[in-house]
């Protein structure tokens, strides 16, 4: 055997005795999907979301633009909600909104953050105030007079509720995406969850942390039967 070959066969099982360890935390995402029917943008725009070490929401549309939501990075950004546009995978010429600037690019700047389908069209908008955020249905303008999705922020890493609303005074529906800022341990036989390294799929096991995600049953009523809004809450992996 050789002197590479043996390094490399010590770096292989030192890793490999890393990752199956307890102790060893891994971050890695599974990612989930929420829907609400009669929505303008229903059939249009894509909403997932993820709990990988913090909470976050994306919204593709069939134009292949994507808008991400959640805690920022960097320098001043940790504390601050921030908004990422890319489209398609032209990373270098993303744009990236956080806190009072986003807020300002939301109540003067409708068309950064109006939502148009593949031919152009407007079919829905972001709107965002605070520690809320809503994916509006499209009237000439956001309309929160039709259904649409809301997010209230409570922890900016760690927690936010969503309401499924028919309009501004009936809910449909709703949830709670939870993080403890890490999915699983490597070795917890429950994780489900497995790593590539130099293309050797290792499985999970052992004893994982308590991140995950928390859906709850929404028990309102009052809609109206006809044509009442049907909320999906996907905790699945796809």
């Amino acid at each position: 055997m050789t002197k590479l070959t043996f390094g490399f066969v010590v770096l292989f099982s030192s890793l490999f005795a890393l990752l199956i360890s307890p102790s060893a935390e891994a971050c890695l995402e599974k990612p989930k999907s929420l829907k609400l029917s009669e929505t303008t943008f229903e059939n249009s725009v894509e909403i997932g979301y993820g709990v990988n070490c913090s909470v976050g929401v994306t919204l593709k549309t069939d134009a292949d633009v994507f808008y991400s939501l959640r805690q920022g990075y960097g320098e001043g950004k940790s504390d601050k909600l921030c908004l990422t546009v890319t489209k398609g995978r032209d990373y270098e010429n993303k744009k990236e909104y956080c806190g009072e600037d986003l807020e300002k690019i939301s109540a003067k700047d409708k068309n950064a953050l109006t939502l148009r389908d593949k031919n152009g069209v407007a079919v829905g908008a972001l709107d965002i105030k605070g520690q809320t955020v809503r994916v509006l249905s499209w009237n000439s303008g956001g309309d929160a007079s039709k259904p649409y999705l809301e997010f209230q922020i409570e922890d900016l890493a760690k927690n936010w509720k969503v309401r499924a609303m028919q309009n501004e005074s009936i809910q449909v529906g709703g949830g709670a995406l939870e993080s403890s800022l890490c999915t699983r341990s490597i070795g917890s036989k429950d994780s489900g969850q497995s790593l590539d390294l130099r293309g050797k799929m290792i499985a999970t096991a052992g004893g994982g942390c308590s991140a995950g995600v928390i859906a709850s049953e929404f028990g309102g009523g009052g809609a109206p039967a006809a044509r009442k809004p049907v909320f999906k809450m996907d905790g699945t992996s796809r």
